[in-house]
């Protein structure tokens, strides 16, 4: 356990982690029903899963 860092120190040198977003046009919506099924009323996302 000699090798563990303490909780109260802040590690600065490391990048723990970064997001990337893509830039997303969400222009129509799907219908009530299909939405349900897909899981999200933008058609645009659904692609992403399949």
């Amino acid at each position: 356990m000699a090798d563990c860092t303490p909780f109260d120190k802040t590690i600065t040198v490391t990048k723990l982690a970064q997001a990337y977003v893509p830039i997303q046009k969400l222009c129509t919506l799907m219908e009530p029903t299909q939405a349900l099924l897909a899981g999200t009323v933008f058609p645009e996302l659904v692609d992403i899963y399949k």
